[in-house]
């Protein structure tokens, strides 16, 4: 496993790259241990063992088209993706102070992530239905507030609701 750290001024998450054997191409993830909180990125083994890079922007690109997942440049976009829930996880804690309970109860609830999305919503005033959210971003961002706003940031697709969300997420969390 590989680690690293996504540094910001409030604290610092040390983030642990492991590969798995999964379905889905990437994954963050955060526990408690002891406490403290310990943030993964789990990579597909599969994929990165079966595939070449090319071979696996090229799957990223037909996702993308078919709008299962929001439009990428590859790989790069899906560890874009990733880093966001990272950032969550982040504000999150510096939030509650590290409440172990609070910190999972508004992960689960998707707290921060909906107060993003909410307001992507209203101010361009446009309906919070499936549709509309699949329209714009992807099917996959019709999961949970975090999963929207995730792929809303790693898009490269230039729309209002993409747009709306970047510009919130960079005000918001920086």
């Amino acid at each position: 496993s590989v680690s690293a750290f996504l540094l910001n001024r409030s604290s610092d998450l040390e983030i642990e790259v492991v590969l798995s054997d999964m379905n889905e191409m990437a994954m963050a993830s955060l526990r408690f241990e002891d406490g403290n909180a310990h943030a993964y990125l789990k990579l597909s083994s599969q994929l990165f063992t079966q595939y070449s890079l090319d071979e696996i922007d090229d799957i990223i690109h037909t996702l993308g088209e078919a709008h299962e997942i929001s439009s990428k440049n590859g790989i790069y976009d899906i560890l874009k993706h990733e880093y966001l829930h990272f950032v969550e996880y982040q504000k999150t804690i510096a939030k509650f102070g590290g409440m172990e309970s609070r910190v999972k109860e508004s992960l689960t609830r998707y707290e921060l992530a909906s107060e993003i999305k909410e307001l992507v919503f209203k101010n361009l005033e446009l309906e919070q239905t499936d549709e509309v959210i699949k329209h714009y971003i992807s099917n996959y961002a019709t999961k949970n507030s975090a999963e929207l706003i995730a792929e809303a940031y790693s898009s490269v697709d230039n729309n209002i609701v993409v747009n709306e969300a970047k510009r919130l997420i960079k005000k918001k969390w920086g």
